[in-house]
């Protein structure tokens, strides 16, 4: 038999760290796949509170062009309102239908990254975005950079890839120097005549070292294996930038998204105070009903955009702690 020591080992610790890098890259998988269902509830949340916000504005909508074509009828009225009432009420009900669909599409989306059976829709537990508060807003850019570097899935499966070829390096460099082990085994007579035989057991072992093809001074093999290690060392320098890249990307979004809700805030708040206004100068006769549709279709639409605002800020903060390796606070 033959056996080659050298080749064997290095072999042996070139496999256990591809075997890391394959654990490695089904963690990160895992952690994508858990990113993706976050970002698919959250859009399901928005599109529930879209519907639900559409829904208002058709109830209001259906309300003023019913009260319209009342006045109108009593001979208060001008016809002209109650067509742009109508016009109003059927993009109201355009945009809830839209909402309606959305919310399926996000149901359905939902379901398929959770591998559930295609006949289950899910609904959302959350009427409105949860406003979630996973990132310590003292913390700085560097701290969730450093974090990232440290605990990235992909980062551990490229540096277990870089030292697989490292090993299979070191195997094209040392291996041919370890001798091959050879055995060999056999057994006979011997004697002076064939009536005089004597069994005998021979054992033979040796050594041997190939030069050339597979063996000493092999210098394809030597630079088929600097390539593979230089081409794992780019992709593992690649992927520590990606990580620094989608950390400070992030960082960035969350510290956008507390100033973004913050602003819509203000506008939700000052557009209420609108609405209110309206709807008592529509009670004292000053205003009419087509003032408080503006004035709740503005309502709404900053509404809207507090939300989107919202579900951008927890995205935002679950995207940053997938970029740190983390999944929670």
């Amino acid at each position: 038999g033959r056996w080659q020591p050298g080749e064997a080992v290095f072999a042996s610790l070139a496999a256990r760290q591809r075997s890391d890098a394959s654990r490695w890259e089904a963690a990160a998988g895992a952690e994508d796949v858990a990113l993706a269902a976050g970002e698919a509830y959250l859009l399901l949340v928005r599109e529930g509170a879209v519907l639900s916000a559409a829904t208002t504005s058709l109830a209001l909508a259906t309300s003023i062009r019913t009260e319209l074509e009342g006045r109108t009828a009593a001979g208060v009225g001008a016809p002209a309102e109650v067509l742009t009432a109508k016009s109003r009420e059927a993009t109201a009900r355009a945009r809830q239908t839209q909402a309606r669909a959305s919310v399926r599409s996000a149901a359905l989306r939902l379901g398929t990254l959770l591998n559930l059976p295609p006949d289950v829709i899910l609904a959302a537990a959350d009427d409105v975005p949860l406003g979630l508060r996973l990132i310590d807003p003292s913390r700085t850019e560097a701290s969730f950079v450093a974090d990232g570097l440290a605990a990235r899935a992909e980062l551990r499966r490229a540096d277990s890839e870089s030292c697989a070829a490292a090993e299979e390096r070191r195997a094209a460099r040392i291996a041919p120097w370890v001798p091959t082990i050879t055995v060999d085994a056999g057994t006979g007579g011997f004697g002076d005549s064939f009536g005089d035989l004597r069994s005998r057991d021979e054992v033979r072992v040796g050594v041997e070292w190939t030069i050339g093809e597979g063996g000493i001074l092999d210098a394809a093999r030597a630079a088929r294996a600097d390539a593979r290690l230089r081409q794992a060392e780019v992709g593992a320098a690649a992927a520590r930038a990606q990580v620094v890249r989608q950390v400070r990307e992030a960082f960035g979004l969350v510290t956008a998204g507390r100033e973004a809700i913050a602003a819509a805030q203000v506008a939700v708040d000052d557009a209420r105070l609108a609405e209110a206004a309206f709807r008592e100068r529509v009670r004292g006769g000053v205003s009419g009903p087509l003032e408080l549709v503006v004035a709740q279709e503005a309502l709404q639409a900053a509404w809207v955009v507090w939300i989107d605002a919202l579900v951008d800020h927890d995205r935002a903060q679950l995207r940053l702690l997938h970029a740190t390796g983390k999944r929670g606070p």
